[in-house]
């Protein structure tokens, strides 16, 4: 997670912090430095299973590793691609702010 103050990602290990004055260069330098840190994740850590010596013996016979399908990675690959289209998140931003004028924001 790349951070506003002078903390470190914890898969890159390096200051995420420089002061840049303009918001759209932060969030420029703070999004390329995201993707690099996202790249070096291991992706396989999301399907293990963390701590197998807390499960009981009959689970952890039963229990089946998973690994991340084509799927998944295709979905990842596209979501990536879109994250770097500049100027559709150009519009995506222009178009939320204007709609805020007339709807309310929800989560």
């Amino acid at each position: 997670m790349i951070t506003t103050s002078n903390e470190y990602c914890s898969y890159c290990q390096h200051s995420s912090f420089v002061p840049l004055r303009s918001t759209w260069a932060r969030a420029v330098f703070n999004k390329m430095e995201s993707d690099r840190c996202l790249k070096n994740i291991d992706r396989n850590k999301w399907y293990r299973l963390s701590r197998y010596d807390l499960l009981r013996n009959e689970y952890q016979q039963c229990f089946e590793q998973l690994y991340e399908d084509e799927e998944t990675t295709v979905f990842i690959k596209e979501s990536e691609n879109r994250s770097d289209n500049v100027p559709l998140q150009i519009i995506h931003s222009l178009l939320t702010s204007l709609l805020t004028l007339f709807i309310t924001r929800t989560s």
